[in-house]
């Protein structure tokens, strides 16, 4: 049962899961207790596909009984689960607001994982990373580029060169420095995290798109209305290719071109754009949405 529910979450079929982990849950607490760690182990995956599933009491309900179990099985709040699920509660307590609580788990589980896992390892890049977000989504952008520049570290030397983890952290450092217009150290981010992108997954990747868009807003900030225009075509084209004509990123990057063009009258292309992109957002979003009248 525990194992049909982790295939279920592999395919993001939430409602699934949940229903073979209940019934897993409910046979290991009758048979073995609920100070078995099969059973805490069923717990962690049920609360996991409850937070999917927005049901956040009940999620946070599961991971402390996991939490609960870890700490006495293991003897203290070193260990590498109790990092994984302190990381969870905090996820819970940041999407309620509770932004004090949640720091403070997330410098519990960072500490968990520290004590270990070592200095430099994977999953203690991804807790600093997940702290700097937290960070980020609070615009501490100072203490969100002290946690990306430290995962960052720590991945560029446990991680392969080009690893997905990388281009991540690289992306949130380049778009913390595009947030305080620091536009050539955010040229510089993106600028690596594209190469990496297009030597793991190829040049016609959606991913690769997004990368050089957001490489053409920079040139763009830059006064540089030549090169933008290069990066954000060339993302159109891959945009068009990858996700269709009516997809929502395709609207955006039309949008962008079309700017451009506006600001240096060619007004005739300019136009075709932007009722492009009013063509795709109606259709997308409806009649009364923000964006349409945006555009």
């Amino acid at each position: 049962l525990n194992n049909i529910g982790r295939v279920h979450v592999q395919k993001d079929r939430f409602d699934d899961a949940l229903e073979y982990y209940e019934e897993a849950l409910s046979i290991r607490r009758e048979r073995l207790g609920r100070d078995s760690l099969d059973y805490a182990a069923t717990a962690f995956n049920a609360g996991q596909s409850l937070h999917q599933r927005g049901e956040l009491d009940r999620a946070l309900e599961l991971y402390r009984e996991f939490l609960r179990v870890a700490q006495l099985r293991f003897a203290g709040t070193d260990h590498r689960d109790v990092a994984v699920v302190l990381s969870g509660i905090a996820q819970i307590h940041q999407e309620r607001g509770e932004h004090t609580e949640a720091l403070a788990l997330y410098e519990r589980s960072l500490k968990a994982g520290r004590a270990a896992l070592g200095e430099y390892h994977s999953e203690v890049a991804m807790l600093l990373n997940r702290i700097g977000n937290f960070h980020f989504e609070r615009d501490d952008l100072d203490a969100a580029l002290r946690c990306y520049q430290e995962g960052l570290e720590i991945e560029r030397r446990v991680l392969d060169a080009d690893h997905p983890n990388i281009v991540v952290t690289l992306s949130n450092l380049g778009e913390i420095h595009r947030q305080r217009s620091e536009w050539d150290d955010a040229f510089k981010m993106y600028k690596e995290a594209l190469e990496l992108q297009r030597r793991r997954l190829g040049e016609n990747h959606p991913d690769v798109a997004s990368t050089l868009n957001t490489l053409g807003l920079i040139h763009d900030q830059k006064g540089d209305s030549c090169a933008a225009l290069k990066c954000l075509q060339d993302a159109l084209l891959l945009r068009r290719a990858a996700l269709g004509n009516d997809h929502l990123d395709v609207s955006a990057t039309l949008t962008y071109v079309g700017t451009i063009l506006y600001r240096r009258n060619v007004l005739g292309v300019a136009m075709d754009l932007f009722s492009e992109s009013l063509r795709i957002r109606r259709s997308a979003l409806g009649p009364d949405h923000r964006d349409v009248a945006f555009t």
